[in-house]
């Protein structure tokens, strides 16, 4: 971020110093005069020079990490200093990095109080700055929740925008300040963004919710408080989204609880939505005539609606010519009257909505799909390797999922893959497998692509570490769902990346381990691509326990299922050449009650993880010939079948035919699973 001045040199300001006298008064007044500009830099810096004209760097901020940067700030301001004022003037200069440089306002004596002055202002900057910092980054999570909403609820982005008209109305009428009023506005534009974690079968259903859909719905307050609270500032703001189902009697969800515990600003959204929800057609009703609305609520004062609000509502309405009239039935719309709307995501520009839908027809690879089919068709494949092809490609994992929880509500939910295959049986999978789009590598279409090869071998390759992981901890537990949870850990990259050109690098930047990308993403996006997953394997209809553990994985305090998919996930990332601090893998081990030696067992010891039922080969000796070995060695640096055969000098179809002969010699499934045991075997 650059400073104020957007200038590749200097700009100067010259003050008479006289009319302020000397020392530290001056410098209080000149610091005053210029807070904004040092407050508006991405850094800055405060230079003062003494009697004899020495100079002396009283405070830096942004400079620490980067001393060359700071030298060649300093090599700039003595370059344009020299002669430009005389010796009673203050000197102001300005540059894109943001310095002030002070002179002729101190001598020696008062240096030192002087630099303890520059100090206090330095740590005033820095405050400032972090504070912008999280302005910035609270701003860019609200518009990034807010398209999420628009996306899972068409009327979403109508409703936001009147919800925060009417609450701003309301409480002004109540008497609420500017940082009240600035909760509520965010508050009320994103009261139901819990709404993303409710799957499209309920959140679209026409007619009225049975019981256990009811439930589900119930829970949005929580879910969007909880995608709140992890945005630094906005943790008033989750508060007010909890609670603003909440009724005065007790009467209300998530926690039943009564007036005198429920915010101020989450009753007025109560009243607002309402409201808004009553005048609005839906697709199971039509809309009641404000007045009509209007006696509603206010048949509900005391009760269900705090008296105050109710009044303030009456008097916005009374205003606007409207009031209270007696209120018809209302008249459920039949399902074959739809109300037309414009869906949110057909908007030009509106990157992820977009890809949500492009993200429906996520392809298989040629090769894991005809594989799968193999093995379907070679006989009464087992349970374990008919499991472990499917795990094999992140697209029919999902499929296989996504088609079993439909079969399964309202009764249960599937949150592994042996379950699926048990609910829609094997022919049931094979038909999903022969329906499915694949896309090859030789023959790459326009539209969504295939999953890259380099994420479809880390998720493999972290699924084999979880259960390495977990098989340590209890290795009676079955740890079915943990392994569907580490296999889908990523999948908001594939959103983030089709909605974001430049993704991941444009928004990483220099960060360098998997936490510190996670924390970039939320920083320039404002969500990371764990939030992302977590919404998508909701959208999907899946368990909400797999959507947790995605959610979760970056967190530092993870524990449980996702404590060990964020291990799993370090790991991998060390396993493949990334450097990490080790106190950050003894920290996550020591979470989820993983002891040190362990951990180094883990890291330097780990037996080959399962790849079904065929028997590896684990032995010194390299079964692969040198072409083998050759291509392999490159499916490990991520290239696909093309760019191997340029590499290698060979047809396309002979590298097919080497990987086919390599998973046979390996005893493996995947191109995944033989880089792996390559690996580990010490033989790329």
């Amino acid at each position: 971020m650059q400073a104020s001045s957007s200038k590749a040199g200097p700009s100067t300001v010259e003050l008479p110093a006289a009319s302020e006298g000397r020392g530290s008064d001056a410098l209080l007044k000149v610091l005053a005069r210029h807070a904004a500009l040092v407050v508006g830099a991405a850094r800055s810096v405060v230079v003062v020079e003494d009697g004899d004209g020495q100079r002396r760097l009283a405070a830096e901020h942004g400079f620490v990490s980067d001393p060359q940067a700071l030298d060649t700030v300093l090599d700039r301001v003595s370059a344009h200093e020299s002669g430009r004022f005389g010796s009673q003037r203050e000197k102001v200069l300005t540059f894109d990095q943001g310095v002030i440089w002070l002179d002729g306002i101190t001598t020696k004596p008062n240096f030192k109080v002087l630099s303890g002055l520059v100090d206090l202002a330095g740590t005033i900057c820095a405050a400032a700055h972090e504070r912008e910092r999280l302005a910035r980054g609270a701003n860019t999570a609200v518009g990034a929740l807010a398209s999420l909403l628009e996306l899972r609820d068409g009327y979403a982005a109508i409703d936001g925008r009147f919800m925060v008209d009417l609450t701003e109305r309301l409480g002004r009428r109540l008497g609420l300040d500017t940082h009240q009023l600035e909760h509520l506005a965010t508050a009320a534009r994103l009261h139901d963004v819990g709404k993303i974690g409710v799957p499209d079968r309920i959140l679209h259903k026409r007619g009225p919710l049975d019981a256990q859909e009811r439930l589900v719905v119930q829970r949005h307050p929580e879910w969007g408080a909880e995608a709140l609270a992890n945005v630094p500032t906005l943790q008033q703001v989750a508060a007010i989204v909890r609670m603003h189902h909440e009724r005065v009697d007790g009467s209300g969800y998530p926690a039943g609880i009564g007036s005198p515990d429920i915010p101020t600003e989450s009753m007025i959204i109560a009243v607002a939505e309402t409201f808004r929800a009553l005048t609005s057609e839906r697709p199971y009703r039509n809309a009641l005539a404000p007045g009509q609305a209007l006696t509603i609520i206010s048949s509900g004062s005391g009760t269900h609606f705090d008296p105050a609000v109710v009044r303030a509502l009456r008097q916005d309405c009374a205003e606007r010519g409207i009031t209270p009239t007696a209120a018809r039935s209302r008249t459920p719309r039949s399902r074959g009257q739809a109300v037309v709307t414009t869906s949110p995501g057909g908007r030009p520009g509106h990157r992820m909505p977009a890809a949500f839908e492009r993200l429906e027809g996520m392809p298989a690879l040629t090769e894991s799909r005809d594989r799968l089919i193999e093995v379907l068709e070679g006989g009464r494949p087992t349970t374990r390797r008919l499991v472990s092809a499917i795990e094999s490609d992140l697209a029919l994992a999902i499929a296989v999922l996504r088609v079993a929880n439909q079969q399964a509500r309202p009764r249960s939910t599937i949150s592994n893959i042996p379950q699926a295959v048990a609910m829609i049986s094997p022919d049931g999978v094979k038909q999903l497998a022969l329906r499915i789009s694949v896309v090859d590598f030789f023959e790459q279409l326009p539209g969504w692509p295939a999953p890259p090869e380099r994420m479809r071998l880390h998720a493999v390759s972290v699924k084999h570490v979880a259960a390495s992981i977990a098989r340590t901890l209890d290795p009676e537990a079955a740890h079915d769902d943990l392994l569907v949870a580490a296999l889908l850990h990523d999948v908001g990259k594939l959103l983030l990346a089709d909605a974001y050109p430049g993704y991941p690098q444009a928004q990483h930047g220099q960060a360098q381990t998997p936490d510190a990308r996670a924390q970039a993403e939320r920083h320039e996006l404002g969500l990371d691509h764990a939030t992302v997953g977590g919404v998508l394997i909701r959208r999907w209809g899946l368990p909400n326990r797999l959507a947790s553990i995605v959610e979760n994985h970056h967190k530092t305090a993870a524990s449980g299922a996702a404590g060990i998919v964020r291990l799993a996930d370090l790991l991998a990332h060390y396993a493949h050449g990334q450097d990490l601090e080790p106190h950050t893998l003894q920290q996550a081990a020591a979470t989820i009650g993983l002891s040190h030696s362990q951990l180094r067992t883990l890291m330097y010891e780990r037996d080959a993880p399962s790849s079904g039922d065929q028997q590896r080969i684990i032995t010194s000796e390299c079964p692969l010939s040198p072409r083998e070995l050759a291509v392999v060695r490159e499916l490990a640096t991520g290239k696909v079948y093309g760019e191997i055969a340029n590499a290698l000098s060979l047809s396309s179809s002979t590298v097919r035919t080497h990987l086919h002969n390599t998973y046979r010699k390996l005893g493996v499934q995947d191109r995944a699973q033989a880089v792996l045991l390559c690996a580990e075997q010490g033989w790329i």
